[in-house]
């Protein structure tokens, strides 16, 4: 993290957990004037959900609201023009930092903004959300960290599936979600948060074992099982 200095905005919650966006400090400052809030882009195709940072002027409503990423862009290299997108080159959709945002062209080079992202703690979006202390409500409300499944129809369109839901990584700085119904493991203590594999798991385990311990006891005094 050397080097450029870094700000971050938190956005408030979305798929269950508290999301920040990490931005260069110019573009905080150029953002003062916006409302910045996190948003859930769903790709009903079955390749997944991300979160994007969205602004907006409060005049102008969120009708009106862009996504960050593009408005960071068009101040460092000028106006995107048709034919083109900017996605994130580390698949992390809040992480806003100039060097972080590619230009590609649509129809050919647009790399996958839905990919299942493998942790990197190393990582300076990581590293930057690992130090701002945590939400108590992350861990109070964790029952709401699951969205609402979707499934093509026979028409092409897509109905909602009542009966499953997907669920994001509990790990603070991870940003995976499910693509398919419990896909991924379920704390073997508590029985009711979920990782996107032991990497995360393993580094969330000094935030969450405050918590988790006094739900295990709990689910063994009501013999609760995970829900799906």
């Amino acid at each position: 993290m050397a080097g450029r200095k870094l700000g971050v905005v938190r956005l408030g919650r979305a798929a269950g957990k508290t999301k920040f966006t990490v931005l260069d400090e110019e573009s905080v400052n150029v953002l003062l004037q916006y409302v910045l809030e996190p948003r859930m882009i769903m790709d009903r195709d079955g390749n997944g959900t991300r979160i994007f940072a969205y602004a907006y002027e409060s005049i102008e409503g969120r009708r009106n609201a862009r996504k960050v990423h593009e408005i960071i862009w068009e101040l460092n290299h000028g106006q995107l023009h048709p034919g083109h997108e900017i996605v994130h080159r580390n698949g992390i959709t809040v992480d806003n930092r100039i060097e972080n945002l590619q230009l590609c062209r649509t129809e050919f080079e647009k790399p996958r903004e839905f990919p299942s992202l493998l942790p990197n703690p190393n990582s300076v979006y990581y590293q930057v959300i690992q130090r701002i202390p945590e939400e108590p409500v992350d861990e109070s409300f964790f029952e709401l960290n699951s969205l609402p499944c979707y499934r093509r129809n026979e028409g092409g369109g897509t109905d909602y599936d009542r009966n499953l839901c997907f669920f994001e990584c509990h790990y603070r700085p991870c940003s995976n979600i499910e693509k398919e119904a419990r896909e991924f493991s379920v704390c073997g203590h508590c029985h009711q948060v979920r990782y996107c594999g032991p990497t995360c798991q393993r580094t969330d385990w000094t935030v969450h074992k405050k918590h988790c311990r006094p739900r295990k006891r709990k689910r063994r005094n009501r013999s609760v099982s995970p829900e799906r």
